[in-house]
C-alpha cells in the first residue's frame, strides 16, 4: 500500500456483522485505486475506504517474489 483513506459515516455498536464490497478502480502500470464500502448487517453503509497500491519489485516473503 502506498497510502490510504477512511471516511466514517456511521457508528457501529459492539456485535455489529459487518461486510466489505471492494473494487478495483483503475490499475496503471504500477499504481492502483481501490474502492471498498463496509456495510452493517442490515445494510447501511458505514465507511467506505479508498487505497492505493504501488508494485514494487523484490521479495517480501520467503519464496514469494513479485515482478514488476
Amino acid at each position: 500500500a502506498s497510502g490510504g483513506d477512511i471516511t466514517f459515516l456511521k457508528p457501529t455498536r459492539i456485535g455489529d456483522e459487518l461486510v466489505a464490497h471492494g473494487r478495483e478502480i483503475v490499475k496503471q502500470g504500477r499504481s492502483g485505486i481501490y474502492d471498498i464500502d463496509i456495510f452493517n448487517q442490515d445494510g447501511v453503509k458505514i465507511a467506505i475506504f479508498r487505497g492505493h497500491s504501488r508494485t514494487v519489485k523484490g521479495e517480501f516473503f520467503p519464496g514469494i517474489t513479485v515482478e514488476g
